[in-house]
């Protein structure tokens, strides 16, 4: 009979998540268009959790003036990655469609996984 994951296994499996699963993909539609993919390298992304926390999550601020950004720009989809190109989706969030239209714009997306999750 398989065995439950001990808390203390799960913890390694969230440390792991937050070490490796470091690049966000933002896309413009659901499975569409891919707008770039960023890392916690970058100043606009993020880990933002409480330590040991059973959800982690991953922000991103994108701004309207920020420059590797083309208005309008118009986003619903974020994915994680464990490498900064190609490879497979680890976790996709998607939300309503926002678009940036003008400079002073700004969007916040927050991903969020669970782990264990919770039913």
């Amino acid at each position: 009979m398989p065995n439950e994951i001990t808390t203390e296994g799960y913890q390694s499996l969230r440390d792991h998540i937050e070490a490796e699963w470091i690049y966000i993909e933002l896309r413009e539609t659901e499975g569409g268009n891919v707008w770039k993919r960023v890392s916690t390298t970058d100043g606009r992304v993020k880990w933002n959790h409480e330590a040991e926390a059973q959800e982690l999550e991953m922000e991103v601020t994108i701004g309207g003036g920020d420059g590797d950004i083309t208005l309008p720009q118009t986003f619903a989809e974020s994915a994680l990655f464990d490498t900064s190109t190609g490879g497979s989706q680890l976790s996709a969030n998607t939300f309503t469609s926002v678009t940036l239209e003008e400079e002073t714009d700004e969007l916040i997306i927050r991903h969020r996984v669970q782990v264990p999750q919770i039913v």
